[in-house]
């Protein structure tokens, strides 16, 4: 059996989107890591203006307005299995 797709979203703090787009993956059942980007100068420097950033494996898959349903697919497509 193929191992869980390791999520990760790249927030802040008072975002909307970002808010908007824990819930949803929340609500489909994929577990993810929340990394703020104000804090690592790396992230801020990279993702700063594009919060929410979803990664699945360390591959950027979605920003902005985040579809969940393509977080889904994008595990999926990389033979991952969707985290229980």
């Amino acid at each position: 059996m193929p191992e869980p797709a390791r999520v990760e979203v790249i927030t802040r703090v008072d975002c909307h989107l970002c808010d908007v787009t824990k819930a949803d993956l929340t609500r489909l059942g994929i577990p993810f890591v929340e990394r703020d980007v104000d804090a690592d100068p790396v992230l801020r420097d990279e993702h700063g203006d594009y919060v929410p950033v979803v990664l699945v494996d360390g591959r950027q898959v979605a920003w902005g307005r985040v579809d969940p349903e393509k977080v889904a697919r994008a595990v999926r497509r990389r033979g991952r299995r969707l985290p229980r």
